[in-house]
């Protein structure tokens, strides 16, 4: 019943999002730190390492094409940023 009514709040994907940030290694925390305060080129190595697909998969991270393409930037997503914020609010709960 408790799911249900989670889903129909559409808060799903945010009750995902915090059961994967808790189990974070230090390597995605820092990562998502750096990405919720600025905007990095993506190159291949990062794009091939498993900590950072779980960022993305996870929507705490998203990448765009600027310059016509010729450069892929990525950044914290708004949950990403909040998740970040929250754990310096509260350092105990992570």
């Amino acid at each position: 019943m408790r799911e249900f009514a989670i889903d129909q709040l559409g808060l799903a994907t945010t009750v995902r999002q915090i059961n994967f940030a808790r189990g974070m290694n230090a390597k995605q925390w820092t990562v998502l730190e750096a990405l919720a305060k600025f905007r990095f080129p993506l190159s291949v190595n990062e794009w091939s390492d498993p900590d950072v697909i779980a960022l993305f998969k996870n929507g705490l991270v998203s990448s765009n094409m600027i310059e016509g393409g010729a450069v892929t930037t990525w950044a914290a997503t708004d949950a990403g940023t909040n998740l970040v914020r929250l754990r310096a609010e509260n350092p105990l709960i992570w």
